[in-house]
């Protein structure tokens, strides 16, 4: 359970980091405000992201823009 802690503890850590535009290499949170991902969306993409890449913040990042893009291609290509 500590580990689930731990990893949420780091994922919150990257939103306040990505809150600061020095602290983030990809901006990913304007991406998804602009996108109109719901935040808690967002947070569960995080927490994957945090989960796969516990030790490296910038492929964390460069993670969550992907999936970010991805989710708003497939809404695109949906309603095409």
């Amino acid at each position: 359970m500590s580990t689930v802690r731990n990893r949420a503890a780091r994922a919150e850590k990257r939103r306040e980091t990505a809150s600061s535009p020095a602290g983030m290499v990809f901006d990913y949170a304007s991406l998804a405000q602009a996108e109109n991902i719901p935040a808690a969306t967002l947070r569960s993409l995080e927490s994957e992201a945090a989960h796969e890449f516990p030790n490296d913040l910038m492929l964390m990042e460069l993670h969550m823009l992907r999936a970010i893009k991805a989710r708003g291609k497939k809404r695109y290509m949906a309603k095409t």
